[in-house]
């Protein structure tokens, strides 16, 4: 495969995982 396309591929997943722990973060310490 393509290391190009795996290294976007991370990159998005990694992306998604933070914004998404983020967001758990935020809503159990009630602070949006």
């Amino acid at each position: 495969m393509n290391t190009t396309v795996i290294g976007m591929g991370l990159l998005y997943l990694a992306q998604f995982l933070f914004f998404g722990i983020v967001a758990i973060y935020m809503i159990r310490n009630h602070k949006i």
